[in-house]
């Protein structure tokens, strides 16, 4: 039961030395594995990893399948913050969708509940994005709504490049609001 954890942790090793390739072997192959023997956990584990591998590979499609496999695993699982985690990935790598919009609220709100600032201010952000991203004016005072509780969160969590990154979105949201 414990062998998707720990091909997890040999696929961390072979990352750490630069070993792509066979950490991205030792992931599918471990996938299996885990499958066929019944291990959620460590399918868990897995395929938060390997929905990362393909989206650094440029492989979103897939990407987006696997993250989505990540957040229903989860779910069954009772593991909030994992589930939070996948759902941002989601998020993420749709964000211009109303789904990504969605799905960033929804982990926006999981993380808040599971009081985890900086994963947090992170999702709010991609709130603000999203709605930026739809180019919907409707959207855009919820956009800079986002930004502000994601430069709140960053400013609790003492991330000083969080509160960068959020004053840049915000000042973005003034701009699409004063251009609307």
């Amino acid at each position: 039961q414990g062998c998707g954890r720990a091909c997890a942790l040999i696929a961390k090793v072979h990352m750490v030395n630069g070993a792509k390739e066979d950490a991205f072997k030792v992931v599918q192959d471990a996938i299996g594995i885990t499958e066929e023997v019944g291990d959620k956990k460590g399918q868990l584990a897995l395929t938060e990893h390997l929905y990362l591998m393909l989206t650094e590979r440029g492989l979103l499609p897939q990407a987006l399948d696997v993250a989505a496999r990540a957040v229903e695993l989860a779910r069954e699982l009772g593991r909030r913050f994992s589930e939070a985690c996948a759902r941002l990935a989601v998020a993420k790598m749709d964000v211009a969708s109303t789904e990504g919009l969605g799905l960033a609220q929804e982990a926006a709100s999981a993380f808040e509940a599971l009081g985890a600032r900086r994963p947090a201010a992170s999702a709010w952000h991609a709130v603000a994005t999203a709605c930026l991203l739809s180019r919907r004016v409707d959207l855009f005072a919820g956009a800079l709504a986002a930004a502000m509780r994601s430069l709140e969160l960053s400013k609790e969590d003492g991330d000083l490049g969080g509160q960068a990154i959020a004053l840049q979105t915000v000042a973005n949201c003034h701009a699409a609001l004063k251009d609307a």
